[in-house]
């Protein structure tokens, strides 16, 4: 099981999803918080601390890799875990991804075991 203290902030587009992940993250005994407009990621990352960020890459207007870079130009967020999760499983895809400054990148759809594991790791990948 995640640890209570964990909190996640989740960056994506569509609220359906927002919504499975969070009550999913409920269950794991995180506590969530959301944003569906990426431009607004920054700002609500600032105001959560999360631990960790769930991030959608494919997004209208600013994409998961524009909201990694804004965040990561942060010195507090050097060690919050960024998981990217996408439908583009394209190599050239995962290296944008590091170069980014995301630690994690699952394809969707994401195994829930495997994105439990990678919340509930307690240091970066990288």
């Amino acid at each position: 099981m995640a640890h209570a203290n964990h909190r996640v902030l989740i960056v994506d587009d569509d609220s359906d999803v927002i919504s499975a992940t969070s009550m999913l993250l409920s269950i794991w005994g995180c506590e969530a918080a959301s944003v569906v407009d990426p431009s607004r990621a920054e700002a609500a990352a600032l105001a959560f601390h999360p631990d960790v960020i769930l991030l959608d890459v494919a997004m209208p207007e600013m994409d998961g890799f524009a909201v990694a870079r804004a965040i990561r130009s942060h010195p507090e967020f050097k060690n919050t875990k960024i998981i990217a999760v996408s439908g583009f499983a394209h190599e050239s895809n995962r290296a944008k991804a590091k170069e980014c400054g995301i630690d994690c990148y699952f394809v969707k759809p994401v195994v829930p075991d495997e994105l439990h594991h990678e919340i509930d790791e307690e240091e970066k990948l990288h």
